[in-house]
């Protein structure tokens, strides 16, 4: 019988498949493992760069799933069992069963853990380099405690080369598994069905409460996703006085998600002291659909600082409230700005507040923005005859934009909902002249079911026309030889 020959396959190659590999899936007898091993790269290194957490925990023989018996439909009408046992899931014999929801899951250590167990655990630990902890998985706290017993010994993390974090749960057992090497810490927003029970209510009070002190261990941090806190109380302990300086000052990407009063009252102030900021994201929480109206009391715009890094900003609010942040961050090296109109705001009924709201940019930042996208939902545009035309509409809307002379990439997508204004003159000639360096724009206004030829899009030497209608016209800018 021939030798075992190891084909001749790239490394990179053998672990871009082995990463879309689940760790349970392969056996240490698999030639893949082999090939890995043959190579000089252990193979469960690549299989445990990218976990979840349960399935972290799932290498310690005693973590087990469990189940409770769902919630009565209608406890009135079907009451508990005599033995009150809750605790214990269905198994089809209770007459009852039919009438309760589906049994609750969860994931557990059902005491402490062996120093075998917990070199087992602490072996698998060092290979993971991105760690994952859905909303939609649940594991008892507990857990988290026999695990720290073992390394509070150590003095190392759960998790020592940990680089990346996302966790869906707001628990205090995010402060178990940090590490000091994490760069990006992902907290998404997520919606529970238990928001009004006190007990969740002030579990996440808590959670929110010990994020400055978790981002405080976390020198290496540089991309950054909050949750909602919902309140300015909340972020004023991110930038605590005498300095009032954020607590993390090496992000350089951030992403948050707040109301707009919590938003303008107390996190644009503190995210504006992060020095090294680069990318900002915000969303503004809708509190109800109010249109277009940006107006605010009680918040000082002097606490905000200018924002000297920032390249990238985008916001997702009502027309009102994206030109009040616009105006209120001001960053002189502003590279890229997307502004989306939120799709659940009411349909505006302002036209005119976008160039109201884009006025900032053409004021501030003529030499610096290369690129800018707008995508306006529910966004009314005048019908010819509404109002006094002195300049085809489109231009009128976009005219803070055509002072910005170094404009590279222009996307416009324009919605308008049940008020249809017909086909949409986009002055094409004016926007060419006032952008000579731009290289690529694409306008989308769906109010035509029934694109036409748009003939403004024809004849202009200076571009060339990939697809162009009354509803749709996107470009790639061929600059003259």
């Amino acid at each position: 019988m021939l030798p075992y020959a190891h084909p001749n396959i790239s490394l990179d190659v053998v672990e871009e498949i082995f990463k879309h590999l689940s760790p349970y899936a392969l056996s240490e007898h698999d030639p893949g493992f082999k090939l890995l091993d043959a190579q000089g790269t252990p193979a469960v290194e690549v299989l445990w760069r990218e976990q979840d957490l349960i399935h972290a925990c799932g290498v310690l023989p005693s973590f087990a799933l469990a189940s409770v018996r769902g919630p009565m439909i209608d406890a009135d009408q079907y009451p508990q069992d005599n033995d009150a046992n809750d605790d214990w899931p269905e198994d089809g014999r209770n007459p009852h069963a039919r009438n309760c929801l589906r049994p609750s899951t969860y994931y557990h250590l059902s005491g402490p853990i062996s120093s075998e167990e917990w070199s087992r655990f602490q072996y698998y630990a060092h290979f993971i380099r991105s760690l994952y902890h859905d909303s939609s998985e649940r594991l008892e706290s507990t857990a988290f405690f026999y695990l720290r017993q073992h390394a509070h010994d150590t003095g190392n993390p759960l998790f020592p080369n940990l680089h990346k974090l996302e966790w869906g749960h707001v628990t205090p057992d995010l402060a178990m598994v940090i590490s000091p090497s994490i760069r990006v810490l992902r907290i998404p927003e997520r919606s529970s069905s238990h928001e009004d029970e006190l007990d969740y209510r002030m579990r996440r009070h808590a959670f929110k409460t010990q994020l400055p002190s978790v981002l405080r261990s976390l020198p290496n941090v540089e991309t950054l996703e909050l949750l909602r806190l919902g309140h300015e109380g909340f972020w004023h302990t991110f930038a605590p006085g005498p300095d009032h300086q954020f607590v993390a000052q090496n992000i350089s990407v951030l992403h948050i998600s707040e109301p707009y009063s919590a938003l303008m009252k107390g996190a644009l102030a503190a995210v504006s002291t992060i020095q090294a900021l680069t990318q900002l994201r915000i969303d503004v929480v809708l509190t109800s659909c109010s249109g277009d109206d940006g107006e605010l009391k009680g918040w000082d715009k002097t606490r905000i600082r200018t924002f000297a890094r920032l390249r990238c900003l985008q916001i997702k609010a009502n027309m009102g409230q994206s030109g009040v942040l616009l105006d209120a961050i001001v960053a002189p090296n502003l590279e890229d700005v997307e502004v989306k109109r939120d799709c659940e705001s009411g349909p505006c009924k302002v036209p005119f507040s976008l160039p109201e709201a884009l006025e900032p940019l053409g004021n501030r930042n003529v030499s610096s923005l290369r690129r800018v996208y707008l995508d306006l939902q529910n966004y009314y545009i005048p019908k010819p005859g509404d109002e006094p035309e002195t300049e085809p509409i489109f231009l009128t809307l976009t005219k803070p934009l055509l002072q910005l002379r170094q404009l590279r990439e222009l996307n416009i997508y324009i919605y308008p909902g049940a008020d249809s204004s017909g086909p949409i003159d986009v002055a094409l000639p004016a926007m060419l002249a006032a952008w000579p360096l731009l290289e690529h724009t694409k306008q989308r206004f769906l109010t035509d079911p029934h694109p036409t030829a748009d003939a403004q899009s024809r004849g202009i030497p200076s571009h060339e026309s990939t697809a162009a209608d009354a509803s749709a016209c996107t470009m790639r800018i061929v600059q003259p030889t």
